[in-house]
């Protein structure tokens, strides 16, 4: 609050869409300043927005104070700086890139960064011991000066806690189905839908059109623009889209 009330820009980062949500609009009610909420399940267009304002607001040569609540999608390719980062506990390798979005550009001799550790008692989407192997990492360092130069020996120890052996099988194990299941198994330009089913199912990931979207999605698709159609589109998760089903939120519609 501090923070926020002497100008600073501040990133929140939840390990869960639907969490984000909830701190986002949480921290709206308790602030009374713009949160700005980025998850992946926005359609493609409004997310290219949202990024579009980040990138204004705290790109580079920018300074505008605003408050970030995202997921992941945050860790990887914006180049944003915040002075502030609030992170749920990830694993370490996701974290550090959390923590390359604050004082980016070195605009502060040391920025703060906070790791809340109650994502340990629901861990998910990530394992629960490369979760605690990263909390007993940062609870050796609490309160140091975080140096570059020293992560890679943070990210060896996590590894050596959460089992690295185990983690390497398991890569191992999903580029050998990668590769038997489509590499070696799917002919160039093949439409073949039992090679398409096998490939389809190494990802946990579907994309959905929200039904208050559907006229314009049509009628964009009837004039030709496929491409901006596909941009409302929004990707979410087999279990998601099930859950959906269920409870009659979700159809198939075959057209």
């Amino acid at each position: 609050c501090a923070a926020v009330a002497g100008g600073r820009s501040v990133l929140v980062v939840a390990n869960t869409v639907a969490r984000a949500i909830e701190l986002g609009e949480a921290l709206r009610g308790h602030l009374g300043v713009p949160i700005e909420i980025l998850h992946g399940r926005f359609a493609a267009r409004d997310r290219v927005a949202k990024e579009r304002r980040l990138l204004e607001a705290r790109g580079p040569g920018a300074e505008e104070p605003v408050v970030c609540v995202a997921t992941q999608v945050v860790e990887v390719s914006l180049d944003v700086d915040f002075d502030h980062g609030v992170f749920e506990l990830a694993p370490l390798d996701a974290l550090i890139q959390r923590m390359g979005r604050v004082n980016r550009r070195r605009r502060h001799r040391v920025a703060d960064v906070v790791v809340f550790g109650g994502t340990r008692r629901d861990p998910a989407p990530y394992g629960p011991g490369a979760l605690e192997a990263a909390w007993a990492v940062l609870g050796d360092h609490d309160g140091d000066q975080l140096d570059e130069s020293g992560l890679q020996s943070w990210v060896d120890e996590a590894l050596d806690r959460s089992g690295g052996d185990a983690w390497t099988a398991q890569v191992r194990d999903a580029w050998v189905r990668f590769r038997t299941s489509f590499i070696e198994a799917v002919p160039v330009f093949s439409s073949d839908d039992s090679h398409s089913k096998r490939f389809e199912e190494l990802f946990d990931g579907v994309e959905v059109l929200p039904s208050c979207l559907r006229e314009e999605y049509e009628r964009l698709r009837s004039s030709g623009s496929e491409l901006a159609a596909t941009e409302l589109l929004v990707p979410v998760s087999r279990r998601r889209v099930l859950q959906l089903r269920r409870r009659g939120r979700a159809q198939w519609d075959a057209g």
